[in-house]
This record gives C-alpha cells, structure tokens and sequence, in this order.
C-alpha cells in the first residue's frame, strides 16, 4: 500500500461556543435562552479557530484516513447549566460535527466513544454519527496502516503537574504489552489517547504513546477558572510510508495568534 496520511481529531465539542464550529453555525444566534450575549462575545474566536483549522486541513492535500478520537460533541452541558451552548440539541450538535468530517473529505474514516458526560449517558450519540456517515465507532480500536499498529481510545487520566503528563501515557503503554502478551489485545507501535486537551509525546525504540490536542478552545466555565496548565488547541497528522516507518506532526495553535491571547491590562 502507498503511503498513507492519517489525521487524528479529538474533543470537537460541537455544540459548545468554545468547540469547533464551521461555516453554517457561525450565526450569533444561539438556539439556548439568555445565551445571545455570550454567542455575540464569543463570536470572533469561534471563526478565527474555524479559519484556523480549515486552512491547516486544506494545506494537508489528500487525507487517506481520520480518526475522531473522543468528545465529538458538547452534549447538555449540564453542569453549566447549558449556559455555554450554541443549542443543546444532541441531533444537531451530531450534524455539526458531521460537517466538519465532510471538510476533512478523508476516503476512510473511523471513530472512538467519547465521555459519557458530553456524547451520552443514556445513549451513544457517536453511533447516530457513524450511521450519518457509515463509519464504524468503537470503544477501544486497533488499526494496522502499512504493518504499523495503532492503538485508539479516548480516555486518559490527566496531571496538574508538567512532569507528571508522561506517566499515564508510559503506564497505558506497558497495559498494551502485558494485554498483548496474553494473546488477547495486539501489541501497539502507536498508542493514541485523548480527553485531557493538551499534546503530550512519551516513546521509547520501538513504541510511541501520545495525548492528542483539543479543538475546544480553553475558555470555557471550567478552562478559563479552575483549569491548571496548558491547554493545546490542535490536531495531529501521520504519514506511514509503504515499509512501515512514519512521521507525525501536531498542528498546533499557540502564541499571541491564538484568539484567546492576553495581555496586561494598564491600571
């Protein structure tokens, strides 16, 4: 098989102001009572990230397969109180997404549940997803792409510490190896896990492990108050060449471009 161009998405959060929103629901209109002001405040940074990302898509030419790893929607937002929300609609919130997916026009596409809390307690809205756009959804998925196994789920347990990100990643690795050594799961060579929002890379020889970045920008109730650390807005790509060997980079938007940069104000 040629090469092939791999492009990983994770925690869309359509439906949020702050997720990912194309062209269509860029209206400041908010379907979600008392929500206007904030949709009209918002408004500049949710087309600045959409600009953002549908440039960087476009300069990637053809998209072999997609990954959406997780949190493809905001879902109620209840602990809000719904109050950062474009519309609380899970069926449109899944027809956001579905657009951005038809943006990136990749020829095969494939999908892994996200936290309950947002894609569903009660129903999967990943499945209504996949079934729009035929393309199976999984809880945890091995794909082999040109004889490299990639291993994908979503969750990933988090650290307030910089030093501390790495472990999950390394711990989550050796759980691959010793399930791998059961005969029961395949052995990774790429490990993928998402939820946590920033971009974090640990490997050794013969194995990577990664976080992959968020595309909710991190202004969010609990981001912009409580939240400790960096937040990576972004996505990441791999090509593997036809005898295995790949290369990744991660898209990131970081630095006084990004929407939500500050400065000090003058008192």
């Amino acid at each position: 098989m040629p090469k092939q161009r791999l492009v990983i998405l994770s925690d869309l959060h359509c439906g949020s102001v702050y997720g990912l929103t194309p062209t269509g629901w860029l209206s400041v209109e908010s379907s979600e009572p008392g929500n206007n002001a904030l949709m009209v405040r918002t408004a500049p940074e949710r087309r600045a990230c959409w600009d953002w990302f549908s440039r960087e898509i476009k300069s990637l030419g053809k998209i072999n397969k997609l990954v959406l790893n997780g949190d493809a929607i905001e879902g109620k937002a209840l602990r809000q109180g719904g109050l950062e929300l474009l519309t609380s609609d899970e069926g449109e919130q899944v027809g956001i997404a579905k657009r951005v997916i038809e943006f990136v026009n990749a020829d095969e596409v494939a999908a892994i549940y996200g936290t309950a809390y947002h894609t569903g307690m009660g129903v999967d809205w990943e499945n209504f997803l996949g079934d729009k756009l035929a393309f199976p959804v999984g809880g945890q998925d091995y794909y082999k792409i040109n004889g490299k196994t990639f291993d994908f789920k979503h969750h990933l347990s988090s650290s307030s510490v910089p030093h501390g990100r790495h472990t999950p990643l390394s711990r989550e690795m050796l759980w691959n190896i010793l399930w791998a050594a059961k005969g029961e799961f395949p052995l990774a060579d790429v490990l993928i896990r998402s939820h946590v929002h920033y971009h974090v890379v640990a490997g050794g020889t013969d194995w990577l492990a990664m976080s992959t970045p968020a595309l909710q920008s991190p202004g969010t109730r609990y981001g912009g108050r409580r939240m400790a650390g960096i937040v990576d807005y972004g996505f990441v790509v791999f090509d593997v060449a036809a005898n295995g060997d790949y290369s990744y980079q991660a898209h990131l938007l970081h630095g006084a471009n990004a929407p939500w940069a500050q400065t000090a104000v003058e008192w």
